[in-house]
Order: structure tokens, then C-alpha cells, then sequence
């Protein structure tokens, strides 16, 4: 048996910093964060339009503690109070061997049919 944590996550752009902490509804496609308003707009370029980061999310699961290296970029947000929004990120590029790690940590050991589907679509 293990103790599941909650995820947590670096999203980094040109080597800076732009938001360090906890992640809901980790997947393979993806997670949400919940963030300030006023972040907001570091996730945006020069035209205003939302851009992609680096990420770095560790998780701890029934092999121990992994962090998975990605590229993600904002695929939807809303408001979740009056200054709090929240931000589902998508990945954009993550690695087949990156995916499959995800999964088995995610996936409960007794069912492994998920990891091997993973990993015949990553081939």
C-alpha cells in the first residue's frame, strides 16, 4: 500500500520561474492548477496570446517519487472566485516514456491493462 500526494508542479519559462505549486486531475493529457488572477498574465506572449511552458511535475506513487519533464500550454480557464481562477494546461509535448511513467504511477497496481494500452499507442 501507499500514501498518495498531491502532484506538484514548476511551470518555467526561458529558465524563470512562473508558477510553483499543486496540481488537481493529473493525467497523461494533462492537469489544473488553481492560481491568483494576477498570474494570469505571465502565461500570455507580447500579442497577448497564451503561450506554452516547460513543466516539471513530481508525483509520488506506487513506484516512489518521479518527476516527469513536459511541455504544456493553457487549454482552458475560469474564474473559481474572486481572486482565485482556474487552469487546465494540456500537454503539448511529452515523451512516450514520460506518458507511460505517468500512467503506472496513476494506475492502481492492480490494473495494469492501462499501462499496456499506453505504452502499444506510444509505439
Amino acid at each position: 500500500m501507499y500514501h498518495f500526494v498531491m502532484p506538484s508542479v514548476v511551470l518555467s519559462k526561458n529558465d524563470e520561474v512562473i508558477f510553483r505549486g499543486l496540481c488537481e486531475q493529473l493525467s497523461p493529457l494533462g492537469f489544473k492548477c488553481e492560481l491568483p488572477l494576477s498570474a494570469l498574465d505571465a502565461f500570455r506572449d507580447q500579442c497577448g496570446r497564451y503561450t506554452t511552458f516547460d513543466v516539471a511535475v513530481t508525483l509520488t506513487g506506487q513506484h516512489g517519487r518521479v518527476t516527469i519533464d513536459g511541455e504544456v500550454g493553457v487549454h482552458g480557464l475560469y474564474r473559481c472566485s474572486q481572486t482565485q481562477c482556474c487552469v487546465n494546461f494540456r500537454y503539448v509535448k511529452l515523451s512516450g516514456e514520460n506518458r507511460r511513467l505517468m500512467a503506472e504511477q496513476l494506475t492502481p497496481a492492480q490494473d495494469s491493462d492501462n499501462v499496456a494500452w499506453l505504452e502499444r499507442k506510444a509505439q
